[in-house]
């Protein structure tokens, strides 16, 4: 699985083996990477458990928007929870993107 694939979460969203996001279904293999990125994230003195969950089957995605990528070649787009309604997506990528240049210019 080197090829890139791309889907987009919500934050506290959940992802699991088998999930269909477009035309990407999530692999055990992508699964397998998220969680090992957990373990090797928790071992350190930060840990990710606030942001990235496991649960049965797969993942929970809380208190977290950014952009997370697999050794499998999985992107993981994650937005703010405002962001539930597919139309609106677009709109909230755009606020995100100017949140962030307002953080950046303080």
């Amino acid at each position: 699985m080197s090829r890139n694939r791309y889907i987009t979460v919500v934050e506290y969203g959940r992802i699991h083996t088998g999930d269909v996001f477009g035309d990407v279904v999530i692999s055990q293999q992508d699964m397998m990477d998220l969680r090992q990125f957990i373990d090797d994230s928790n071992s350190s003195d930060a840990s990710i458990a606030d942001f990235l969950k496991p649960i049965r089957n797969g993942v929970q995605v809380n208190n977290y928007v950014g952009v997370l990528k697999t050794k499998s070649g999985l992107t993981i787009e994650v937005l703010p929870k405002i962001s539930s309604k597919t139309e609106q997506i677009n709109q909230v990528k755009q606020l995100f993107f100017d949140m962030l240049r307002t953080v950046k210019d303080c």
